[in-house]
């Protein structure tokens, strides 16, 4: 079965067959015959608009719009990906803990994001429900000088062999990605006051309904960040599946064999398996058993304190080499005995 986001980009190419020669076009007129635009994001969606612009009757019908949103986010995800097919699956271990952090307020600098590892990558979600997993990468509206996050999330093929997709994105004009979470939703609520019109708005929609549905979006958002930030931070625990060996050459033909896949958190996901594991199933040692009343009263229950982000500037100020460098900080386990950790073997030839 072809992977799911190999064959987005192969509805792509079938749908718009000069896609990817249009946007290399508009690779070689950056900053000469069209607008510079910043280097993170490989072409913006104008470039999108473009190529579906003759193919969409000219109306300001609300699906209609949707509908050209989600192909322009296609196209701009899809060029962008297939440049080097890059896919992470986390494991089911480390993605939770990643999401119980969502509540935390992310005081993180949105520039962390510079740690981006390609222009594009393919994260696999094992806990989103409906969905195979999403696509990430930089965007930049040439109109308004602004740089975004953008977000592609989509599903395994349905009866008709098309791959379901939701857009979304957040700002990244911002001091921190809290703030990008609040402008952005402020945003899409204003989005939909301009398609639908006041008065449609009134009579169709239920606006705490659309702030209920918002809130939903934010969240989604704010938990699929937080894999975006683990795959940005410098400690992160990313290794290269062994059975993932891509064959490329200079010429892309989109093929599954240009895949390559990585595994995020293996180790880490086994350590937070094991120790749940103990916390649950664990029970009272012969020198709890002795001390009994002392120890209830005085030692906690074995519990899990749930990681953290801790980043911090290296580099002289004012300067290009400053960088934000994020690190995790690893979950610990309060009261659980160090020979109840499991073993790691490393072999040493």
């Amino acid at each position: 079965m072809t992977y799911p986001a190999l064959e987005l980009v192969k509805q792509v190419a079938k749908r718009y067959p000069s896609a990817w020669q249009t946007i290399e076009k508009f690779r070689k007129a950056k900053g000469v015959d069209l607008p510079d635009w910043d280097n993170r994001c490989y072409v913006p969606m104008a470039a999108s608009l473009a190529i579906i612009n003759d193919a969409w009757p000219k109306n300001n019908n609300a699906n209609l719009m949707s509908e050209i949103g989600s192909w322009a986010s296609a196209i701009a995800a899809a060029s962008t990906w297939r440049l080097s097919k890059e896919v992470y699956k986390f494991s089911p271990e480390l993605e939770t803990m990643l999401y119980e952090q969502t509540r935390d307020k992310d005081e993180i600098p949105c520039s962390v994001f510079d740690n981006m590892p390609f222009y594009c990558i393919y994260i696999e979600s094992q806990l989103i429900d409906g969905m195979h997993g999403f696509f990430v990468h930089f965007e930049f509206d040439v109109n308004h000088d602004h740089l975004e996050l953008r977000f592609l999330f989509i599903s395994e093929p349905d009866k008709q062999n098309e791959i379901p997709m939701i857009p979304m994105h957040i700002h990244l004009n911002c001091r921190t990605i809290e703030e990008s979470f609040e402008l952005t939703r402020q945003e899409a609520i204003q989005n939909l006051h301009n398609i639908y019109g006041q008065t449609e708005w009134t009579d169709h929609i239920s606006k705490v309904e659309n702030d209920k549905a918002k809130d939903a979006e934010v969240l989604l958002i704010a938990r699929t960040v937080q894999l975006v930030l683990y795959i940005c931070a410098k400690n992160a625990e990313i290794k290269q599946n062994p059975q993932s060996k891509p064959k490329r050459s200079a010429k892309i033909v989109d093929h599954g064999k240009e895949i390559r896949k990585w595994d995020v958190g293996l180790r880490i996901g086994q350590t937070i398996k094991s120790n749940r594991e103990t916390i649950v199933k664990r029970e009272p040692t012969d020198i709890e058993k002795e001390k009994g009343e002392m120890i209830e009263r005085n030692s906690p229950r074995p519990h899990p304190r749930r990681g953290h982000w801790h980043h911090f500037w290296v580099g002289p100020r004012n300067t290009a080499e400053r960088k934000l460098v994020l690190h995790w900080v690893t979950p610990t386990f309060v009261g659980v005995f160090k020979d109840e950790h499991p073993a790691v073997i490393n072999k040493l030839k």
